[in-house]
């Protein structure tokens, strides 16, 4: 029997199982199984879901869908304990609060354009379909409450105007705000294309302390802004860009009043006109460098390969702004162990402000507002100020150490 007909002729609950992972911090993950069942089968696989499968994927939950009113009205209560469970990384059981639904379904959406590495063309269709499901379900419970809306728009004005507002301590994961991004464009508030700029260049500076971390000739590169290797970044930032790449063009085709409205009419499905549309727009990109991949996701032209290095060296100064790296390349590598005095959080932190207030005066100087000379004088100057500053209370200290980096180099071996 077809999903549809399940739909039509039934009275069962019909959803999606997920596997559900938790990191280190606490923090669910949970991605979808590409399977639809019924909460009668998932209860009776219960005691064995450890050990048994569907498609290879072993699943630890089970959230229903909205196909139609009715099925809705049948599974909401599932559907809202499925929230809390995941909201409250299942410690705990709580009433419904529905601001949960913000970082619920967005983080499903977002984990399920991760079952996109190696699958093949079948599996792709079931993906796509159940990023749809998905979908329909998170735009069913905006309807529901309209004053979601209003917080997923004060959270986009927050991360257009200040650094804080798009900081990772506000905005965990980027592939979960490009949803967020896409329902507020429905209501005509904001769009990806106004905000791209600072989104992408936000996405690549938190790139650069995991670049730093793998390549610490490349870390020197960049302090000095020289000898930058366009084909090592592209190496190192490829899979990344590709999945943001992604990310894009399955909420630009798929979050739009058009395809919202084909699927409340076919139970929260997609047309195969659509699906074939994706893997169109997918096959047709054959991404083969930086350059190719920064203009199909920045949409943005780029001359030559300075104008590149440039983009690059500006994303790398807003994530020493942000304090997602701090990196000192006067450290000799030669010795054979830290320094007692670059064990102090104080001294780490004020050779962190020193190469931000460096890198950011760098990249002044490129736009031309500074020569070579009023550079060196200032940057001096600067530094000497940051030497002689004290810090006025433990907060300011960052929570990790900028010479972790560092410690994770051969030569501490």
């Amino acid at each position: 029997m077809s999903i549809t007909n399940k739909i039509l002729n039934t009275n069962k609950i019909l959803g999606y199982p997920l596997r559900i992972i938790v990191d280190k911090k606490g923090r669910s993950w949970p991605t979808p199984v590409l399977k639809i069942i019924s909460y009668e089968e998932y209860r009776q696989l219960e005691p064995q879901r450890s050990t048994i499968s569907l498609a290879k994927n072993p699943y630890n939950y089970w959230i229903p869908c909205y196909f139609n009113r009715k099925h809705f009205l049948r599974a909401q209560k599932f559907i809202d304990k499925g929230i809390m469970v995941l909201f409250t990384n299942g410690k705990k059981s709580e009433p419904f609060q529905h601001d949960a639904i913000i970082k619920v379904f967005p983080k499903i959406i977002n984990q399920t354009l991760l079952l996109t590495e190696e699958e093949s063309k079948v599996n792709i269709k079931k993906l796509i379909k159940c990023y749809c499901n998905f979908v329909h379900l998170f735009k069913k419970y905006l309807d529901e409450y309209p004053d979601l809306m209003k917080i997923i728009n004060l959270q986009i004005n927050e991360f257009i105007t200040s650094r804080d507002g798009r900081h990772r301590n506000n905005i965990l994961d980027l592939g979960e705000f490009i949803a967020k991004i896409s329902f507020s464009s429905l209501a005509n508030n904001y769009s990806f294309d106004n905000i791209r700029k600072t989104f992408v260049k936000e996405f690549i500076s938190r790139q650069f302390y995991w670049i730093f971390k793998n390549n610490r000739e490349m870390a020197k590169s960049f302090y000095y802004y020289k000898n930058i290797n366009i084909e090592d970044c592209f190496s190192l930032m490829k899979g990344k860009l590709i999945t943001l790449y992604h990310a894009i063009i399955m909420a630009e085709k798929l979050i739009n009043p058009n395809v919202l409205q084909i699927l409340e009419l076919n139970y929260g499905f997609p047309s195969e006109e659509i699906i074939n549309d994706i893997l169109l727009k997918k096959s047709s990109n054959n991404i083969n460098n930086l350059k190719e991949l920064l203009e199909c996701i920045t949409l943005t032209k780029f001359q030559n390969e300075n104008q590149i290095k440039k983009y690059l060296h500006n994303c790398c100064a807003e994530s020493f702004m942000q304090n997602y790296t701090t990196f000192d390349p006067h450290y000799r590598k030669n010795q054979s162990r830290v320094p007692k005095s670059y064990s102090s959080k104080s001294f780490c932190f004020k050779q962190a402000k020193i190469a931000d207030t460096q890198l950011r005066l760098k990249t002044v100087a490129m736009d031309g507002c500074l020569t070579d000379s009023n550079f060196k004088e200032r940057s001096n100057s600067l530094r000497d100020e940051s030497i002689r500053t004290k810090l006025e209370n433990e907060k300011k200290i960052p929570t990790h150490n900028p010479f972790d980096i560092l410690r994770n180099t051969k030569s501490y071996n």
